[in-house]
């Protein structure tokens, strides 16, 4: 690594810890449901980059004279460490203020839902995705290489949407068999969905390790203590392993400790920094020192609108871009490169600075959002409030990557059905009581 990288290297670690230091002691737990990610990334950042000067990190992307992105390895990390910088930096600011606005709106929206009206509409949603699934791909994703059998179709959005369903019930159901011992199967159908999927990323990070997270955690008044903190370490460690074990099935490689060690050190779980200098010198090569100027962006705000009548969007898509554009890549979902490498790639290192402090605004909300429910309330509706601090928590994918707004429009619109549903049968139910007690008022 260069001067300049090992500067903002050394940096970011020191105040990370300093974070995690302070937020021991201030809230007497470190993992939430809601920094799991944040976390897996910074790990991503501090680790993997101690294992890119060997030739099989490059393998995945074709590479055979790596040398040629040592250059593109120290900016891509300077990159990365200066939005941890920034992070972390406006999370130690605001995290720890005294303002709980958000969490009263939480707390507020929630009690509107009715849990019923989730329940039935889960079997709904469920059936509709194995449906199309049978239809349009004939068989499980997982066991035929499908992740892409959507693409350029019509069904493409709406098995989309029903994937991001799956994982919003997953959490929902995890809460209610963690605090209420209850919804065990929906839980389990909704998680084995996910899986059926062929993608990692959401049953693990997004669904299992929240799960696990709030299992060790249970009822207490406190999420602290050496001992819960170790289990915790225990769970991610499994859960990482079959995350591993998942990829090589998807992959029809074998289970050997030796591919297990490839995929964990060399592979594509934690290689942000390798696909991010990738991607530096792709872009250097087909658009030198241009910027992007907010085209992804706009491309991931549009997302709702169907590829075939918006030649825009599909051009200038986060995962098009990376992949397409860049390297002639056909049906790939996208490459990383971190979490504020497209900032850079749009608006440069004010990107990084406005993006940066943008996302350590949002998780310092979630974190507050996390205490107030899980380690300071004794309340029953942990479920439904979920639901509703997701929503917000889905907006931390958008600053990550544009590719995610989609989702956000999904989660709004699936709050918003509830919502809607949830007053009509409130509104029924009240009409009813009103007839019955006018029914008994007449016999008397």
């Amino acid at each position: 690594m260069g001067a300049t990288a090992i500067l903002f290297y050394v940096l970011a670690i020191m105040l990370f810890a300093l974070y995690l230091l302070i937020k021991l002691i201030n809230r007497k737990y470190i993992f939430s449901i809601f920094n799991i990610s944040l976390f897996i990334y910074c790990f991503s950042v501090f680790i993997s980059p101690i294992f890119y000067s060997a030739p099989e990190a490059w393998t995945a992307l074709s590479v055979t004279d790596y040398t040629v992105y040592r250059p593109y390895l120290d900016k891509c990390l300077t990159i990365n460490c200066l939005g941890l910088i920034l992070t972390f930096s406006t999370m130690l600011f605001v995290e720890f203020s005294r303002g709980k606005k958000v969490c009263a709106v939480v707390g507020k929206q929630s009690g509107k839902l009715h849990e019923e009206i989730l329940e039935y509409s889960f079997f709904i949603f469920a059936a509709l995705w194995y449906v199309i699934v049978f239809a349009f791909n004939g068989n499980l994703p997982l066991f035929n290489n499908g992740r892409t059998f959507y693409y350029d179709t019509g069904i493409s959005p709406i098995y989309l949407a029903l994937n991001e369903l799956m994982l919003i019930y997953s959490l929902y159901f995890g809460v209610r068999l963690v605090y209420e011992k209850k919804d065990l199967l929906k839980f389990v159908v909704a998680v084995l969905t996910l899986i059926f999927t062929g993608n990692r990323g959401p049953v693990l990070v997004s669904v299992l390790v929240p799960t696990a997270i709030l299992f060790i955690y249970g009822k207490s008044k406190t999420a602290g203590g050496f001992k819960k903190l170790v289990r915790l370490l225990l769970l991610f460690l499994a859960i990482g392993l079959f995350g591993i074990m998942l990829g090589l099935v998807r992959n029809g490689q074998d289970f050997s400790l030796k591919e297990i060690v490839a995929e964990l050190l060399y592979g594509n779980t934690f290689s942000d920094i390798r696909d991010g200098a990738f991607i530096l010198k792709g872009y250097e090569a087909k658009f030198g020192n241009t910027y992007l100027y907010g085209k992804t962006y706009l491309a991931g705000i549009i997302s709702f609108i169907p590829s075939r009548f918006s030649q825009f969007r599909v051009e200038w898509s986060y995962g098009r871009v990376t992949t397409y554009a860049l390297f002639g890549w056909e049906n790939h979902f996208g490459l990383r490169g971190g979490a504020v490498m497209e900032a850079y790639l749009n608006f440069g290192y004010l990107g990084i600075l406005f993006f940066g402090i943008l996302q350590g605004v949002l998780y310092a909300q979630l974190e507050k959002i996390f205490y107030y429910i899980f380690c300071l309330k004794n309340i029953k509706n942990r479920g439904k409030e979920l639901l509703v601090a997701y929503a917000i928590s889905s907006f931390s994918g958008f600053l990550v990557c544009t590719s995610g707004m989609y989702n956000i429009y999904v989660d709004l619109l699936f709050l918003l059905m509830v919502f809607v549903l949830s007053k009509m049968f409130s509104s029924s139910a009240v009409s009813v009581r009103s007839r019955q007690r006018s029914g008994v008022s007449s016999k008397s």
